[in-house]
């Protein structure tokens, strides 16, 4: 299953609440910060469904993205501080660091450390693309 939203892409237009959790204007950042806080309660939803279903244990799941900051969030970064490159130079097209470097977190297991493949807080410094996941990606 892949599941892609169109979270963080304009126009931003969050919902009130998803499943009665509250999330537009809970941010404190505008409704792009609300569309992030958007894009967290539904996977948190998806992981708490695969629970319920007994498949979370052997499921893979990752949450990334196809490029660094978007040029249209400069008003966000300097009205609310937020800076989705953190120290990062460059955005969204640019060679700088910022954008091609995008956040990577995988999850395979239940999230416990005992029934996990991937243990919970587990880091890599290693660097990868994309490209690297696509023989594990089904053939659609």
């Amino acid at each position: 299953m892949c599941h892609a939203p169109h979270a963080l892409r304009k126009p931003f237009t969050p919902a009130n609440d998803v499943n009665g959790i509250p999330v537009a204007g809970v941010s404190d950042a505008g409704p792009r910060g609300d569309m992030v806080v958007e894009n967290d309660v539904v996977i948190g939803e998806i992981l708490d469904e695969l629970n319920e279903r007994g498949i979370a244990e052997g499921t893979l799941i990752i949450v990334t993205s196809e490029n660094g900051e978007l040029r249209h969030s400069n008003d966000d970064r300097d009205k609310f501080n937020h800076k989705s490159n953190g120290k990062w130079r460059g955005l969204k097209g640019d060679i700088d660091e910022g954008g091609p470097r995008v956040p990577f977190i995988a999850r395979w297991g239940d999230g416990t450390a005992k029934n996990s493949t991937i243990a919970p807080e587990t880091t890599s410094d290693e660097t990868i693309g994309l490209n690297d996941m696509m023989a594990t990606w089904p053939r659609w």
